[in-house]
Parts: structure tokens; sequence; C-alpha cells
């Protein structure tokens, strides 16, 4: 039985996601610097409704979903492969470990959008059911790189089975990578 639902990202949506990424929980590690509002919503998730998102002008592939637990929407959750999306301040290919370069490494980000849930263990689980659901059978591996001050992240992200791969000193930020197997 499946504990959580995982719904394409529609239009409709835009206004849920609006509301969770003022919220302050959320805010303060996604996209801090972006003061949203719906016009901002609609311009950044338009096209990953329609399931890409533009990188140095080329459309690259990319599934968002909203998060439901008992059938009410929770939170948010993107996956994508890793290498055709250049991480912040750094090149993939060249932090991970001889032995992952042949792997096709999918990447997710997400949050818990609503307070009430927080702190019980949903994003463990639903990152558990959502790769089992979504990237099993296309990945070998997943790979996260949460700030190191976002402990509850790096946290959640160990009970759902990853394992720490390295920590990457980008300027003044300092990210952990991590990784789990498909």
């Amino acid at each position: 039985m499946s504990l959580y639902s995982f719904t394409p990202l529609q239009t409709d949506h835009f206004p849920l996601l609006l509301q969770w990424l003022t919220a302050p929980h959320v805010h303060k590690s996604w996209d801090p610097q972006i003061e949203w509002n719906e016009k901002l919503v609609a311009e950044k998730y338009r096209p990953y409704v329609a399931g890409y998102k533009l990188v140095n002008g080329k459309k690259q592939p990319i599934h968002a979903f909203v998060i439901g637990f008992e059938e009410k929407p929770i939170g948010y959750i993107q996956l994508y492969e890793a290498i055709l999306f250049p991480r912040q301040g750094y090149l993939l290919e060249e932090q991970l470990p001889a032995e992952l370069a042949p792997y096709k490494l999918a990447a997710i980000d997400l949050f818990l959008g609503e307070p009430s849930v927080l702190g019980k263990g949903h994003g463990a689980r639903a990152i558990e059911q959502f790769l089992q659901e979504h990237a099993q059978s296309r990945f070998d591996g997943c790979i996260v790189d949460p700030e190191i001050e976002n402990w509850a992240a790096i946290r959640t992200y160990e009970k759902a089975g990853f394992v720490h791969v390295k920590q990457l000193y980008i300027g003044a930020q300092v990210l952990e990578l991590m990784l789990k197997p498909c």
C-alpha cells in the first residue's frame, strides 16, 4: 500500500506553491534570495508543468510533483537527470568518485510545505517511495546536495538511505554531497 501520492505539478497548484515557498521553514532553504509572488511562481514553474527547465537555452527534462498524504498536499518534489543540470558553483562530474562516473544519476529536490507534517518522518518515507516509483527503473542512483547547515534535510536523507560522499566548499557555502543507490 502506498502511503504517499505524487501528482504531476499543474498550474492550479501554483497558489499552494506560493503559500509553501513563502512559509518561513521553506523560504530559508529554497531560493531564499527570491521574494516569491504569483508572477514569479508562474514564471519559474510553468515550464516544469510542461516537463522541462531551460538550461543554457536548452530544454532539459524535469519531473515535478506535489506530494500528497492522506489525500492532502503536503509538499513538492522534483526529479531530473543530475548531469543535465549544472550544479550551482561546481561540476558534478568533477566531484564524484571515479567508481560513480559510469552511473546514470538522478537528482531530487524537495520540501514539505505543510508545517503540521514536519518532524514526523514523512520526508524520508516519501523520498523512499518516490524513488521506488519514479527513479529505480531509470537510474542507478540519486544524489542530493543540501547545505551543511540544513541538518534537518541531511538527517532526512540519511533516514531515506542516502550516504555521505563528500563536503563541497563553494565560496562561503558548504554542501553535503550525498548518494543513494537505486
